[in-house]
């Protein structure tokens, strides 16, 4: 992981408020390889993970924020600090991963971006007694 991709909020007892961890897509790699390591599938991989040739889609893999620090602007920060490193590394859109539907704090952390939801993952419970 790019530590450039990796930021840490803390508060004035320097104790951990937040963390936001990130780092290049590897679907495009993984994709040219066809899903195979062997025999020259690594190769796509360390080109994104070693040589920094970055695709252009970024995977937000954890946005954290201790529970008493959640609704003041600590997310603001996350974000002030990684976007302009994105830009400076040529990332042009971003994937988060899969969040509840009605989570609406969540959901609320988007709405200042251009969004697009282009993939939607349901789980259903039914009881088999």
């Amino acid at each position: 992981v790019d530590l450039r991709m990796v930021t840490l909020v803390t508060d004035a007892e320097d104790k951990l408020v937040a963390v936001g961890i990130s780092m290049p897509s590897l679907s495009e790699a993984l994709q040219k390889a066809k899903g195979r390591l062997l025999p020259m599938g690594w190769y796509h991989l360390l080109k994104v993970l070693f040589l920094h040739k970055y695709p252009p889609m970024l995977d937000l893999l954890l946005v954290a924020v201790k529970p008493e620090y959640q609704n003041k602007g600590v997310n603001a920060l996350l974000f002030s600090d990684l976007i302009p490193v994105y830009q400076q590394l040529g990332f042009e859109y971003a994937e988060s991963n899969p969040e509840l539907e009605l989570n609406g704090k969540v959901q609320a952390q988007w709405e200042y971006f251009k969004t697009e939801q282009h993939k939607r993952r349901r789980a259903y419970k039914k009881s088999i007694l």
